[in-house]
């Protein structure tokens, strides 16, 4: 069990760094670097490229935090809302059956798919 579990472990991490970037495919070229080779980049553009997707790498990992966020409060939301139509004997099972942790568990099992 500990074998398989920490072969699941190390593909999920393996699998996050790469959709990250963090990880490149062996022997594969960065987009800057096919870059450089088929326009010839002068050292200064290599450099503002770089930069620019660094940059642009950080945005769109705020937004996808941000995304994140927005969707656990809507949900969270939703969950408020449904409870408070019920009655108080629904509101016992909506607790246990359907709770908040359920819910969120739920998309996250979304998010992988």
């Amino acid at each position: 069990m500990a074998a398989l579990a920490g072969l699941l472990i190390g593909f999920a991490v393996t699998t996050f760094a790469y959709r990250h970037r963090m990880l490149q495919v062996p022997g594969g070229h960065s987009f800057v670097d096919r870059l450089d080779r088929e326009l010839k980049l002068s050292p200064d553009q290599h450099h503002q490229v770089e930069e620019l997707l660094q940059s642009t790498r950080e945005q769109m990992s705020q937004l996808h935090q941000d995304y994140h966020q927005k969707r656990h409060q809507l949900i969270a939301d939703t969950h408020a809302r449904i409870r408070a139509i019920l009655t108080p004997e629904q509101q016992k099972i909506f607790d246990t059956d359907f709770s908040f942790k359920h819910a969120m568990a739920h998309d996250r099992h979304r998010d992988d798919e």
